[in-house]
């Protein structure tokens, strides 16, 4: 069964949302989900949704009584705990939460419905992935049973792409303030970078292809790593503080893993640093 959009609250207490929906033939033809708020996303995950989509438990009922009215066919529920979820039972309390919808609509005599869409917020390869795995099956076991026939669907673009991508950068400028070094690279916060404010524990960083001292180990220095832009915010390690870095020098590069997620794709041009130039290169192993 293809499902063809999502509806969401609109504005709290109002139909306008489902009128331009409701508006042509084809519109009434979708299939849509009904998508709603995960209760407490703002505690489990590092970027919650819920404060711009989704509706809330008491606005439900109205708004599957107003689709029904409208002609339209709301074939299940989705909801997104946010990007970066880091609490496994904040997936638990969204697929309870979905399951009442569920309850509303046979309540209200509206067809079965077939659809959960479980959102995305799954980092791959972590403790935490395993952890929410096993707690979304113990959820859709607990509250959507298999004589439902429930069609469960998911949203896992983080997962699959985060690690699938690595950006090497050079050093383009150094400071030395005392055993401090700073450090400027040719990306920054207007471009791969722009999530790492808020998150830059997902990245890690590491010289490669440096200038060997002669006759000595490089020392390892308190550093900073800034990006290329006017802005004295364009700071690629704000979120982590200072990092331990061997001591660099200019064209030197330093790499950055797991930057396959939000980075290039919501870079901008600003100070005329193009995001979109960068090179990619792939890599077969």
């Amino acid at each position: 069964m293809a499902v063809h959009g999502v509806i969401g609250s609109g504005e709290i207490g109002s139909a306008d949302f489902f009128s331009v929906i409701s508006a042509g033939k084809e519109e009434r033809e979708c299939k849509l989900l009904l998508r709603i708020k995960a209760p407490n996303d703002y505690k489990g995950s590092l970027r919650p949704l819920g404060k711009k989509f989704g509706a809330l438990a008491d606005e439900v009922e109205a708004l599957l009584q107003y689709a029904a009215l409208s002609g339209l066919q709301v074939v299940g529920v989705s909801f997104h705990v946010g990007s970066i979820a880091e609490e496994p039972v904040i997936y638990r309390h969204a697929v309870a939460a979905a399951r009442a919808v569920f309850d509303v609509a046979a309540e209200l005599g509206m067809e079965p419905m077939q659809v959960l869409n479980i959102g995305g917020g799954f980092r791959a390869a972590t403790q935490v992935f395993e952890e929410i795995c096993d707690t979304v099956k113990s959820a859709i076991t607990d509250y959507f049973p298999k004589e439902m026939a429930v069609t469960i669907i998911a949203e896992p673009g983080r997962y699959f792409a985060e690690k699938a991508f690595t950006l090497a950068t050079n050093v383009i400028g150094i400071r030395a303030r005392g055993e401090r070094r700073e450090y400027w690279i040719n990306d920054g916060i207007y471009g791969s970078f722009s999530p790492t404010m808020h998150n830059s524990s997902l990245v890690s960083i590491k010289a490669a292809f440096c200038t060997p001292p002669v006759n000595e180990p490089p020392a390892i220095r308190s550093s900073v790593v800034y990006g290329p832009s006017c802005d004295s915010l364009d700071e690629v390690t704000a979120a982590s503080g200072e990092i331990m870095l061997p001591e660099l020098q200019l064209h030197d590069l330093l790499v950055f893993t797991n930057m396959g997620a939000y980075s290039k794709s919501v870079g901008t041009n600003f100070n005329g640093f193009d995001t979109f130039s960068i090179p990619t290169y792939i890599a077969y192993s």
